[in-house]
């Protein structure tokens, strides 16, 4: 099993502008117990869809713009990882997973394009996740929550996914689901989402504004299937991605406060380590 770059045990790296194409399932980019560093505009290609394209393993506070990942096992996957900002990836055609996110912990991902894998993004057993502005589509499922919490999903656009576009198993809970687009989503059923968790929110309470859901007829709640009897209180009547730009100051406050969150857990780390060094 060969991986087309590894990294290990480093800070402050830039990887870009590579071409990793069929590199013996393994992957394209692995990173390994790394900190502060950017990959960008890499591509990852794998014609028997088993190549995983970039790997993240116990790091921290990196950047993973503008790559693209098609056709191998799992596009973007992050495990053990926390601070994370993926933005405008382009994730078609994986076997797998899109984007997965395994025993993560404030991870930004926005603006990418995940489309026609078997998962658009799988959040497992993570925490204070925030999806902004990504276009899931045709899909078999678009969005699976299992064991996450406390996340946050806004202003996505959900297309033609075969099943569900967005699925919330019953360990999943306190997340809150507002200002989305769902067109044509899980077509054989009688709902495009589904919710088994608790204490999730379809609905932004303070501007009274829920989502859009191309099959909702007439006045009132949009129901969510699943056993927690969730629904939208306040549907849409028209695609809030009509309105984002209006938004988009509140989503740079969000996005400057979790840049903030990751300088400032970079000086602490480093100061203490300037403690060790000076006192060994």
């Amino acid at each position: 099993m060969l991986t087309g770059i590894t990294v290990q045990n480093t800070e402050k790296t830039l990887i870009s502008e590579n071409y990793c194409f069929d590199n013996d399932g393994k992957g394209g980019i692995e990173v390994t117990r790394s900190l502060n560093a950017t990959i960008i505009n890499n591509i990852c290609v794998d014609d028997f869809q088993v190549q995983d394209g970039i790997n993240l393993y116990n790091s921290d506070s990196f950047i993973i713009k503008n790559n693209s990942i098609s056709y191998g096992g799992y596009g973007l996957f992050a495990s053990e990882s926390s601070h994370v900002v993926y933005t405008n990836n382009t994730c078609i055609g994986n076997s797998k997973y899109g984007v997965y996110i395994k025993y993560g912990y404030n991870i930004s991902i926005n603006e990418n394009n995940c489309s026609a894998n078997d998962q658009g993004i799988n959040l497992y057993n993570s925490s204070t996740i925030y999806i902004h502005n990504n276009s899931i589509s045709k899909n078999t499922i678009g969005l699976t929550f299992d064991l996450t919490n406390h996340s946050i999903i806004t202003f996505n656009s959900f297309e033609e996914n075969e099943q569900y576009a967005i699925i919330m198993d019953s360990s999943s809970s306190s997340n809150l689901i507002h200002h989305n687009t769902f067109i044509d989503n899980n077509l054989q059923g009688t709902s495009q989402a589904c919710d088994n968790g608790h204490n999730n929110t379809w609905y932004e309470q303070s501007t009274k504004t829920g989502n859009y859901w191309s099959d909702k007829k007439g006045i009132g709640k949009y129901y969510i299937d699943g056993s927690s009897k969730s629904y939208d209180k306040y549907p849409l009547k028209n695609s809030p991605q009509q309105c984002a730009e209006k938004t988009s100051i509140d989503f740079f406050i969000i996005l400057i406060s979790f840049l903030s969150t990751v300088i400032l857990s970079y000086v602490i780390r480093n100061k203490y380590a300037f403690r060790q060094l000076r006192f060994r």
